[in-house]
């Protein structure tokens, strides 16, 4: 006999596992994904959509967590990221791909989400690692430019951060 706690608990799940993500929430996040590039208002979403922008942020947060501009802000500076191992690109370039032409702003953005300016990133003058206890990413200094010279220096700090950590 299934008792009945464990049947609510099965039968029951959240009402967004239940109901299905408004088509215009999709849209959004397919432009975001594949436009990245572009500008985008919350008031241009308003009017291309013809829904309130206060219904869009509610919404879209409901399902991906997070603003529909943090979500086009984090999707910029992941490509962004990618563009600075993959090409030569300036860091005013990259700003200009991802649709971001200040940069100064760009600049701001990178390192409000990666913890480090994208010049940093680029020369890799920055260890990035994951603290074993807390989870939470560690930008270390790295000073020496061999990759030797540097591979050997990142094992030892992560060593060190490691043993810190249990």
């Amino acid at each position: 006999e299934i008792a009945s706690s464990d049947w609510s608990s099965d039968v029951c799940s959240s009402d967004l596992e239940l109901r299905k993500i408004p088509s215009y929430i999709e849209k959004i996040h397919y432009l975001f994904e594949e436009h990245y590039e572009e500008n985008y208002s919350l008031d241009d979403l308003e009017a291309r959509f013809s829904i309130s922008k206060y219904r869009i942020c509610r919404e879209f947060g409901e399902y991906y967590g997070i603003t529909p501009l943090q979500y086009l802000n984090r999707r910029r500076i992941r490509i962004a990221c990618h563009l600075l191992e993959t090409t030569s690109l300036r860091i005013h370039e990259v700003g200009s791909a991802v649709g971001i032409d200040n940069t100064n702003h760009f600049i701001s953005l990178f390192k409000k989400y990666e913890g480090c300016t994208p010049l940093e990133y680029k020369e890799g003058t920055v260890v990035i690692a994951t603290d074993s206890l807390t989870g939470f990413l560690l930008f270390l200094p790295v000073a020496i430019q061999d990759p030797i010279a540097r591979s050997e220096e990142h094992t030892s700090e992560l060593q060190s951060l490691e043993a810190i950590s249990y």
